[in-house]
């Protein structure tokens, strides 16, 4: 090897070392602005579920709420109640005894 071709070989080393340096640097400055965002990110949905806007969110859903209910209301008002059409049950099996309730079962083949 001559002189000159070991000064090109190590001019070829510092190039490859200076990038990668650069490469390094950049690799690490990235590899920060990643950390940060991560760390807004994380932040911001930590700030998002941790319930310190629960009073505002729920003055909207009550609010929301009231106007569903009174639509809500005036619709069922016009509404039949179910309970005024239905016979009521304790009358009809308050007047069936022991002796008719077996002759029912007999009747069913039920023994």
């Amino acid at each position: 090897m001559s002189i000159q071709s070991k000064d090109n070989a190590g001019s070829e080393q510092e190039d490859g070392s200076t990038k990668d340096i650069t490469n390094n640097a950049d690799f690490q400055k990235e590899n920060m602005k990643m950390e940060m965002t991560e760390q807004m990110i994380s932040d911001t949905l930590d700030d998002i579920f941790d319930g310190s806007d629960d009073e505002g969110s729920q003055d909207i859903v009550n609010q929301v709420l009231d106007e569903i209910g009174i639509e809500i209301s005036k619709k069922m008002a016009k509404t039949p109640s179910a309970a005024q059409s239905l016979p009521s049950a304790s009358t009809s099996k308050a007047s069936i005894s022991d002796e008719e309730t077996e002759w029912q079962l007999k009747a069913l083949g039920v023994d």
